[in-house]
């Protein structure tokens, strides 16, 4: 089996594991010095700034994502195409809706499940240990809530940064974005819209270099505290 079928094999196997046992595993972790924790709808460009921060900060970041898992699972449920889920495809798009309404409802009986399962299948592919954690796609208050939670996981030494990334409704289309009804109305796109408390809200409209310039002072705060 090769490195990618081996950790899609990992991702929908793991998805198997009860609460319990994942609370376990990430008891055990040697936790961060810094826990990123990013939020933005969709097309406001998540993705690009984890690039850049994996760029800026290499082999150093953790990263992972709550949708990984939850792909995982759910191609595995409905015989669907995993590798396909995790693409910007079509495919992914006529089951984004159904995904959603079922994700939903594990979230409904149990918030945790699909983040404990994001960051032991991160840590599990992951061989060494990295200062910096970076959760690329937080979308609701009990995400945010997860790190606060010394029961759930001990941050005590960690810092959190919280960065919310935004693009006017223009540029978002530009890029490909719609608005689509039960996605864009939903919790996994407005959840965390009323969240005030953000460290840095990054506006996404322009150039990449206008990008890099507002997060230098993001980028100089991790610098001093992994160093």
């Amino acid at each position: 089996m090769d490195p990618p079928q081996q950790k899609q094999s990992s991702l929908i196997t793991s998805s198997c594991a009860t609460d319990e046992q994942l609370v376990a595993k990430i008891s055990q972790l040697s936790k961060p010095k810094v826990q990123i924790v990013l939020s933005g709808k969709r097309k406001c460009g998540k993705d690009f700034l984890e690039s850049l921060i994996l760029e800026r900060f290499p082999r150093q970041v953790l990263s992972y994502r709550i949708s990984a898992p939850i792909k995982g699972a759910y191609a595995q449920q409905h015989g669907l195409d995993f590798a396909e889920l995790l693409t910007a495809s079509e495919y992914k798009e006529q089951y984004r809706q159904e995904m959603v309404s079922w994700s939903e409802a594990v979230r409904a009986a149990n918030p945790h499940h699909f983040l404990r399962l994001a960051i032991t299948q991160a840590a599990t592919q992951t061989l060494e240990n990295r200062p910096i954690w970076l959760l690329n796609d937080a979308r609701r208050p009990t995400d945010l809530a997860y790190f606060a939670d010394a029961s759930e996981i001990d941050m005590t030494t960690t810092a959190l940064i919280k960065l919310r990334i935004t693009s006017s409704e223009l540029v978002r289309v530009s890029r490909g974005w719609h608005f689509t009804a039960g996605i864009d109305d939903q919790q996994t796109e407005c959840g965390l819209d009323g969240e005030r408390h953000w460290d840095y809200i990054i506006q996404n409209d322009g150039t990449k270099e206008d990008l890099l310039s507002q997060l230098e002072p993001f980028f100089e705060q991790i610098k001093s505290l992994i160093n």
